[in-house]
């Protein structure tokens, strides 16, 4: 059996990044997650912009975590997602980014995989998205996203084998 759940049932903490980054940034330093490192919908750090933020700073709340989910919440990319799953990295978002923490974190690939599926998840925020030339996904629209989840062991047999598929289509590229 499936059941229909918000985002905000299965996490801890909804945010975005806060404004005002662009005095901290620098050569070198803490990764800063922007909505074009996350285009394809993995997070590609190809051209990573770095901060150093001082410390006790509004913006260490919005230091990513290990099996976060990252949604782009403002323009083209809007509803384009990525897991973070790299391990030891300080990280943090911008403000066009949508950063989700699970409390479990076992349904976290379930949920990225739906979310960026184009008839279920991706089409829900695309169509929630508002604004013509800049569109914008708000955190309360991300917060009632609703998910048909199913239990852990088919969650985990449904990410298996559209990772499969994915890795076969890959050594086809």
């Amino acid at each position: 059996g499936w059941t229909l759940v918000s985002i905000d049932q299965l996490t801890n903490l909804v945010t975005s990044g806060s404004r005002g980054w662009k005095a901290y940034y620098a050569e070198d330093g803490s990764i800063f997650i922007r909505s074009q490192d996350i285009r394809t919908d993995k997070l590609n750090l190809a051209e990573v912009a770095h901060v150093r933020l001082p410390k006790n700073s509004e913006g260490m709340r919005t230091r990513v975590k290990r099996h976060d989910l990252l949604v782009t919440i403002t323009g083209a990319n809007v509803g384009r997602a990525a897991l973070f799953d790299v391990e030891l990295t300080t990280a943090y978002v911008s403000q066009h980014v949508g950063l989700i923490r699970f409390v479990i974190t076992r349904s976290v690939r379930f949920v990225h995989i739906y979310i960026t599926a184009p008839d279920d998840g991706r089409r829900r925020l695309i169509a929630s998205a508002y604004g013509a030339g800049k569109p914008g996904l708000n955190l309360q629209i991300l917060r009632e996203l609703p998910i048909p989840l199913p239990r852990l062991a088919e969650q985990s047999q449904i990410v298996r084998e559209v990772e499969r598929r994915l890795s076969a289509a890959d050594r086809l590229l």
